[in-house]
């Protein structure tokens, strides 16, 4: 399910704990839902399910931005910002990063962020 999703085009811009992030070429946010059954002891019945959600980003970027980001694992706060809303995702941490080189010679990063908490204003 996708959260939402933009282009290069639309009128974003992504900040990263206070400072923009340059070279962003494509951003696509989805949410992860998991459950997890808790079973009595010796048996398969469950007594409880618990659930829990988790957010997705992953970031699109050429080599032009600023990739100083990418040196720490977890960071506090994204915020994406567009002309209809304000999306923050809070307890960040970086869970890929995929460096790709075209024949000629561009470098483009795929990078994937997993946060714990997401609000929109």
């Amino acid at each position: 399910m996708a959260d939402f999703a933009f282009e290069k085009g639309d009128d974003i811009t992504i900040w990263l704990n206070g400072k923009i992030v340059g070279g962003v070429k494509k951003a696509t946010c989805k949410i992860e839902n998991t459950f997890y059954d808790i079973s009595q002891f010796l048996t398969d019945v469950p007594v409880e399910r618990i659930s829990g959600k988790r957010y997705n980003i992953e970031l699109v970027m050429n080599n032009s931005g600023k990739l100083d980001f990418l040196q720490g694992q977890s960071f506090e706060r994204l915020e994406i910002f567009n002309t209809k809303k304000i999306v923050t995702y809070k307890d960040c941490f970086i869970s890929s990063v995929t460096a790709s080189i075209s024949a000629k010679n561009a470098v483009e990063y795929t990078v994937k962020i997993t946060a714990r908490e997401r609000r929109e204003i």
